[in-house]
């Protein structure tokens, strides 16, 4: 049915093209006056031609379609993908952002629980030991490298040695006031580096522990610092700093903020560790460089060592060398 449909559609329009079609230029004269019955049309020809007629009007239709598809923008065709891609690559990256923080706090957080003191118990510390003084801080380290000279000695030693300098200034009265939060901090040293009290360690990480309890200014603290550093070696090198650091580091008088470094591992996280001494002092020079006071300064006031919270003060300072 559908065929025998197609097939009168087509006669229809067979018959109505063809008296357009065929004009006089066309064909001869005796054409002009065509009609479907006429013997000299045969039905091949009008076939033919009714095919070129389609191909015409198939050819334009394409042309037109051609027009339209050169017309066509890329980016306003397309324009709900790229809203929505980007949506998701904000969002993506806000839950990177999120995750990055995350693991960062954390490290953090683990190294705050894991000092031996918090920041109000050094200024507790520090302010009951109001008595102690750069100048006898400064006393007591020339007896201790005095009675040391290998610059080493064990816990127990450094603290007789600092009792009996102390009794000898001011009378036997005179002590390191809160002393068990200095014992809490050597302990946790000790089980670090997995030594006993009798073991020796630098005389210079046993001062720095003591520094916990000097009541001074920063640029005298600094000061003190680069005196113990001399007691090492003269002239101060490089390599004695990140020594220095990690005394500071052990001795909870560095941030932990400061202390988080980023790790190799980037994707599709970022990962964070506790940095170490070499991580926290960088340098383009080499070990033997000599530093200066002012330039040990300048590391330990930086933002990746920030030794006492000195990063976040905006203050410039710097330090006269004094000789006693």
């Amino acid at each position: 049915f559908n065929s025998m449909q197609r097939t009168v559609h087509l006669t229809n329009r067979l018959r109505n093209a063809a008296p357009r079609a065929l004009k006089s230029s066309q064909y001869p004269s005796q054409y002009s006056r065509f009609s479907l019955r006429s013997p000299s049309i045969s039905w091949t020809q009008v076939r033919n031609h009714h095919k070129r007629f389609l191909s015409s009007d198939l050819a334009g239709t394409a042309a037109q379609k051609k027009v339209k598809t050169d017309d066509s923008n890329v980016f306003l065709d397309n324009l709900g993908k790229i809203f929505l891609a980007t949506i998701a690559a904000i969002v993506g990256a806000l839950i990177r952002s999120s995750y990055n923080t995350s693991n960062r706090n954390a490290v953090r957080d683990g190294i705050e629980d894991a000092s031996a003191l918090d920041p109000v118990e050094i200024d507790e510390l520090r302010i009951a030991n109001s008595v102690l003084s750069p100048k006898i801080y400064m006393d007591i380290a020339e007896d201790l490298y005095d009675c040391f000279p290998t610059g080493s000695c064990s816990y127990q030693a450094f603290t007789s040695s600092v009792r009996k300098t102390m009794m000898q200034l001011k009378g036997e009265a005179f002590t390191i006031e809160l002393g068990h939060q200095i014992d809490r901090v050597v302990a946790d040293i000790l089980v670090k580096k997995k030594v006993s009290v009798d073991d020796d360690l630098p005389l210079s990480l046993w001062l720095v522990t003591l520094s916990l309890a000097l009541n001074s200014s920063i640029e005298d603290r600094l000061r003190i610092l680069y005196k113990v550093l001399e007691k090492e070696e003269q002239p101060v090198r490089f390599r004695q700093i990140p020594a220095l650091v990690s005394y500071l580091q052990d001795t909870c008088q560095l941030p932990p903020d400061t202390q988080v470094v980023p790790t190799t591992t980037s994707f599709p996280t970022q990962q964070w560790e506790k940095g170490s001494p070499s991580q926290l002092v960088p340098w383009e020079g080499g070990d033997d460089d000599i530093i200066d006071l002012n330039g040990m300064a300048d590391i330990l006031r930086s933002k990746s060592v920030c030794a006492w919270g000195e990063c976040y003060h905006k203050k410039s300072f710097q330090i006269r060398e004094t000789r006693n």
